[in-house]
């Protein structure tokens, strides 16, 4: 029982008037311990219960069991009884459980009282009864045995098998770090491309699977396809990595042609047009003042790991 009821007028017998505080303390911790375990408070076998383990159950110590008389508990052999236990709360909780497991049973259908002495031998169909039987089949679960071939049960059966090997299903998109990204089939990649046209689908989920192999932590997703989505949300509205392709104006004075005379549009002193086909497994769209700039900031992060250093050159 998760709920101890305390009866009014039980308290109020003479038994827990004249008991101490601490008496009433004692009872309080043994019977919600009885309570909890619905042992009908009998502790069976307490007496050789450990101090460490009336601490930790009842939250009592054992020498204001063994040293102190009281009505509230008393000893009978190696049992302890424990006053006021409510054996009734005990019994309609027990009830209860006894019908709710009657209550999810099917009921059975009664045969009739006077069945036919002498049936017929060939019997005339009937498609209303068989239609019947067949309802009471499903109603228990269980397959009515004899049913013609093209039956609701096999109707069913052939659906299930019709679903199961249809190619037009799709895939579910998961990611693992053994096998990389599984799932992403042509129709999902027709949405996401036509959903954002500036990302590299291919080289963004490269891009992705680095990320979530070097930060196992949180490469813990019950739903990989909102990942995916939300990556390729963020690179385009930084611009993706795609030629041309990208849908938001160009603010004024921020565009290549300005970067074209600057330091940003020099490659930088290491060879970063191969770590990028390491990292991303496919060669850079342009040059390197063209790529993005959570590309450029992930390729120098690689390069310092692979190389050891502080710091890479300025993108």
């Amino acid at each position: 029982m998760n709920y101890l009821n305390l009866n009014l007028i039980e308290l109020r017998d003479a038994a827990f008037a004249a008991a101490t505080d601490v008496e009433r303390g004692v009872w309080l911790g043994l019977m919600l311990h009885c309570t909890a375990m619905e042992n009908g408070g009998v502790m069976a076998d307490a007496a050789d219960w450990s101090e460490r383990k009336w601490m930790m159950t009842c939250g009592v110590s054992l020498p204001l069991l063994a040293d102190q008389d009281s009505e509230l508990w008393w000893w009978e052999g190696d049992d302890l009884h424990v006053w006021g236990y409510p054996h009734e709360a005990q019994n309609r909780v027990n009830a209860g459980r006894e019908g709710g497991k009657k209550g999810g049973r099917p009921r059975k259908k009664n045969p009739p009282e006077n069945p036919p002495e002498n049936p017929p031998e060939n019997p005339p169909e009937n498609p209303k009864g068989k239609e019947w039987k067949e309802k009471e089949g499903k109603e228990k679960g269980k397959g009515m045995e004899g049913r013609s071939e093209s039956g609701p049960a096999e109707n069913i059966l052939l659906a299930l098998e019709v679903d199961e090997a249809s190619p037009d299903e799709p895939d579910q998109l998961e990611w693992s770090g053994d096998q990389g990204w599984q799932g992403l089939t042509d129709t999902l990649s027709a949405e996401l491309s036509a959903a954002y046209p500036a990302c590299d689908l291919k080289r963004q989920f490269a891009a992705m699977d680095q990320w979530l192999k070097s930060n196992p932590a949180k490469a813990r997703k019950s739903n990989w396809r909102r990942f995916a989505t939300n990556w390729l949300s963020r690179e385009q509205d930084r611009g993706g990595d795609l030629r041309g392709s990208n849908p938001l104006p160009a603010k004024p004075g921020f565009g290549l042609e300005k970067k074209e005379g600057g330091a940003a549009a020099a490659d930088p002193d290491w060879d970063w047009r191969e770590l990028h086909v390491e990292v991303y497994g496919a060669p850079a769209a342009g040059r390197w003042g063209e790529l993005a700039k959570s590309v450029r900031f992930e390729l120098r992060q690689a390069w310092e790991q692979k190389n050891g250093r502080g710091g890479a050159a300025d993108a």
